[in-house]
């Protein structure tokens, strides 16, 4: 895969409510599959295809041990730099595709 190609497969995967919940979880660590309901109000199901998109992007990892399914941040200073920039209090003279050019940059340096 090019690099722009991959670039924006990372985007595009965490440009998701959810997905973006659930690596702010994974910032504090490793998560099993089975915690999900304790933590966030989705389906197994659904949660199930959020990490598969992750995990397809590259973003996360998962480790199995039997029946258990645990994951983590695969590329965590990328998570941390994305989450960063997009939980920045927006001044008025920032458009959204500020945001977008400044989160792309950063994620050029990491990969």
């Amino acid at each position: 895969m090019k690099s722009i190609e991959k670039q924006i497969k990372i985007l595009k995967a965490i440009a998701h409510p959810v997905r973006m919940q659930i690596l702010r979880i994974l910032q504090d660590g490793a998560l099993c599959a089975g915690k999900t309901n304790d933590i966030l109000s989705i389906s197994q199901p659904n949660f199930s295809q959020h990490l598969k998109v992750l995990r397809e992007a590259g973003i996360i990892e998962r480790v199995c041990k039997g029946t258990r399914h645990c994951y983590y941040l695969a590329m965590p200073e990328l998570v941390d730099t994305v989450l960063k920039v997009v939980e920045q209090p927006q001044s008025i003279s920032r458009t959204p595709d500020d945001v977008f050019e400044e989160v792309a940059k950063r994620c050029m340096r990491k990969i």
